[in-house]
């Protein structure tokens, strides 16, 4: 439908769900080593725009 083909989709969603892994194994440790309020604040905050 947008053009991609359905191995470009499959290494999308493969890259996708990785990185899921990545960050759920990591979160603890990060929060751990971060602290739980800098990770809130981190989380909630907006990307700046120029």
């Amino acid at each position: 439908m947008l053009g991609i083909s359905a191995g470009t989709a499959a290494v999308v969603c493969g890259a996708f769900s990785a990185t899921m892994t990545i960050g759920r194994l990591l979160a603890d440790r990060v929060v751990e080593w971060l602290g739980s309020e800098t990770v809130l604040r981190y989380g909630a905050s907006r990307p700046r725009t120029r």
